[in-house]
């Protein structure tokens, strides 16, 4: 996998995880409104639809494979960001955490874009409130950031329960407000 430096010092893997790629190009034309699913903001000023679907790709599917498909899960939805934005020369990271309020609870993934010197969250599936999110790992791509890897060999996860709340109550977030972890 070769690497090449990107904005901001942030590192761009090239491969099937954060493919960069003028994506702009690869949106359909026409693509359908999609009634279930967040909507990830083209940063020229349009917006893509994207459907979450649990199931419907896999760790090597990239960004393209996402935007032509319309549809995935957050890691897919956070690897389209960070490329777009990357595609506009911005600097952007990936994050994996813990987010309270997801239903059922799981891992969660976002993106931070960052914004005169402040990393800004940016969660296209709006599944969790970004002020309640509990960073696990930061780098360029889910593979910077999996909760466990395999060198060699075969590993089965037999089970994991994951358990986030949120002291207080979960804050409200309609997506607008900008947003940065501590």
């Amino acid at each position: 996998m070769s690497e090449d430096s990107g904005p901001a010092g942030q590192g761009i893997r090239h491969g099937a995880l954060g493919q960069a790629v003028p994506l702009l190009d690869a949106v359909p034309e026409g693509a359908p409104v999609l009634e279930d699913g967040g909507e990830v903001v083209v940063l020229g000023g349009e917006l893509v639809h994207l459907a979450y679907a649990p199931g419907s790709t896999g760790p090597g599917d990239d960004a393209v494979d996402v935007l032509l498909s319309g549809q995935g899960v957050c890691r897919d939805f956070a690897h389209v960001v960070v490329t777009l934005a990357r595609a506009q020369g911005m600097a952007a990271r990936f994050v994996s955490g813990y987010a309270p309020g997801l239903d059922p609870m799981d891992f969660h993934a976002v993106a931070e874009v960052e914004v005169d010197g402040t990393w800004h969250v940016v969660d296209a599936t709006r599944l969790a409130p970004r002020d309640s999110l509990a960073r696990i790992a930061t780098g360029r791509d889910a593979a910077d950031t999996a909760f466990a890897t395999t060198v060699t060999g075969r590993a089965v996860l037999v089970d994991v329960t994951v358990t986030a709340v949120a002291t207080g109550g979960l804050p409200t977030d309609d997506g607008t407000a900008a947003v940065v972890l501590g």
